[in-house]
């Protein structure tokens, strides 16, 4: 588990939450994939006004093509869609997870000069990375059953 006295000695966790979070994709993005088959119906309608534009401008047409954080306004905006077709291991408290999830890779993409400087060396509180990589695993644990990513989060 992450030590907390070892963070600033420590900055490869930075490029390891990266590595995590782009396995958390795939995951998500094959996870949605399966459970919103109908893309234009399911999923364009289904997103912030600004990716839509992104959607519409760019002309993707799966969702591979999406980053992670439109795969998971797709989660969140699709809730009741998912939870009707696969209720799986999702609990209310799931959603939340998502929404948390989505606050936090905001605050991870856009952080100003002064976190940077208050947060250094990125910018971020490594006891919020601790906490980022355990929302992730909650979701994947509902979503995927391969033991393999969750242990790799467990190790960090």
């Amino acid at each position: 588990m992450f030590k907390w006295g070892e963070a600033l000695n420590k900055p490869e966790i930075i490029g390891n939450f990266e590595i995590v979070k782009c396995k958390a994709q795939i995951i998500f993005c094959e996870w949605l994939k399966d459970k919103l088959p109908n893309w234009n119906n399911n999923v364009k309608i289904k997103v912030t006004k600004p990716q839509k534009k992104i959607i519409e401008q760019k002309n993707y047409n799966n969702l591979k093509q999406l980053d992670f954080a439109m795969l998971l306004y797709i989660i969140v905006n699709n809730w009741s869609f998912l939870m009707q077709k696969y209720r799986g291991n999702f609990t209310k408290a799931h959603k939340t997870y998502v929404q948390e999830m989505i606050d936090r890779r905001n605050g991870w993409s856009h952080k100003s000069t002064e976190d940077i400087e208050k947060h250094p060396p990125v910018g971020i509180e490594f006891r919020d990375i601790s906490r980022d990589l355990d929302t992730i695993r909650r979701i994947i644990e509902a979503i995927d059953k391969d033991q393999t990513i969750l242990t790799e989060i467990s190790n960090l």
